[in-house]
C-alpha cells in the first residue's frame, strides 16, 4: 500500500508503532524435570489491586488459565502477589516435559484483559545430583555424592 495522502500516512505509522510499543516483552525460564521453578512478571503501576493470572498457550479460553490470584493453589501452580514490588510470582511443581511451552501472566480489567509479559518456559531433562551427608566423631566431616538419572529403554 502506498500513501497518497501525508495525514493517513502520519496515521498508519502512528497505529503500527503503538502496536509496536505495547507488545509484552519476552521472559524465558528454564527448569529441571521433576523440580520446581519459579515464574516471576513485573507489571506496570495502578494494576497493584487487580486479580491475575497464569494462563496457557493463547488464554483464549477458560481452560488456558491454571491459576489466579484469588486462589493461592491448585494443583501443581501456587501464585503470590508482592503488590510493593508490583511483582506476579507463580511456582511450577514437578516439571515435566508436557509444562514446556508459551505461558502468559495476566492482569483482569474491564474490557480487555492486560498481559504485561510473555513466558516462554524451557524444562530440562538430565541428571539431578543428590548430596549425602556423614560425620562419625573424631573423623573429618565429607560429602558423598550420587547422581541419579531416570532410567531410559534400549
Amino acid at each position: 500500500m502506498v500513501c497518497t495522502r501525508s495525514l493517513s500516512c502520519l496515521l498508519l505509522v502512528a497505529l503500527a508503532l503503538s502496536c509496536v510499543s505495547g507488545a509484552a516483552p519476552l521472559i524465558h525460564v528454564s527448569g529441571y524435570e521433576g523440580r520446581d521453578v519459579n515464574v516471576s512478571c513485573p507489571y506496570g503501576e495502578g494494576y497493584e489491586s487487580y486479580e491475575k493470572y497464569l494462563c496457557r498457550n493463547d488464554c483464549g479460553n477458560g481452560d488456558d488459565v491454571l491459576i489466579m490470584t484469588t486462589q493461592a493453589n491448585k494443583n501443581k501452580y501456587s501464585i503470590s502477589d508482592d503488590i510493593n514490588k508490583r511483582v506476579l510470582t507463580t511456582t511450577i511443581s514437578d516439571l515435566s516435559s508436557v509444562d514446556a511451552g508459551k505461558y502468559w501472566c495476566g492482569v483482569t480489567r474491564t474490557g480487555k484483559d492486560y498481559y504485561p509479559a510473555e513466558v516462554r518456559l524451557d524444562v530440562v531433562p538430565g541428571k539431578q545430583v543428590n548430596s549425602l551427608f556423614h560425620y562419625e566423631e573424631g573423623s573429618p566431616p565429607y560429602v558423598c555424592r550420587r547422581q541419579w538419572s531416570p532410567l531410559t529403554e534400549n
